[in-house]
C-alpha cells in the first residue's frame, strides 16, 4: 500500500471529516497563525514545509470549491450539517461575526474576496428564510 502524500493525509484524514465546505474553508483557515499555518500532528508525521505547503493547497482549493458550488447546494448542505443530530454546526452560515476576509487565503484575489461576501451573505439569507419558514410550520 502507498503511503499517502500529505496533501492526501490532511484531505482524506482531517478535512473530510468535517461536514461541509464552508466548515472545510473555515478549519483550514483557522490553521494560519499569521502568515503560516500549523498542523501539530501533520507537521510531526511530515515535516514543518511539507505540511504548511499540503495546508496552503487545501485552503486554497476549499475556497475554490465554494466558490463553484451552486448556492442551493452550500445551504442546503448547512441545513443538513445544523439538523445533524450527532455534530455541531462549526461554522454557522448565518453568524454574522463569521468575515470572507478571514476565510481567505493569502494569495486570494480581491474578485474572489467579494465573490465569497456575496456567497456567505446569499445563503445566510437563504438558511434563515428556511429556518423561519420551518418554524411555521412546526
Amino acid at each position: 500500500m502507498r503511503e499517502l502524500s500529505t496533501f492526501e493525509d490532511f484531505v482524506l484524514r482531517t478535512l473530510s471529516t468535517l461536514g461541509t465546505r464552508l466548515e472545510k474553508l473555515a478549519y483550514c483557515a483557522s490553521l494560519r497563525n499569521g502568515k503560516q499555518y500549523e498542523h501539530w500532528g501533520l507537521e510531526r508525521h511530515h515535516g514543518r514545509e511539507e505540511a504548511r505547503q499540503a495546508m496552503k493547497r487545501a485552503h486554497r482549493e476549499s475556497l475554490q470549491e465554494v466558490l463553484r458550488t451552486p448556492l442551493p447546494e452550500l445551504n442546503s448542505e448547512a441545513l443538513r450539517a445544523e439538523s445533524d443530530a450527532e455534530k455541531k454546526v462549526r461554522l454557522d452560515p448565518c453568524d454574522e461575526s463569521v468575515d470572507a476576509g478571514r476565510l481567505l487565503p493569502d494569495a486570494a484575489t480581491k474578485d474572489a474576496a467579494a465573490h465569497l461576501t456575496y456567497v456567505l451573505k446569499a445563503v445566510r439569507v437563504l438558511t434563515r428564510r428556511l429556518r423561519k419558514s420551518s418554524h411555521r410550520a412546526a
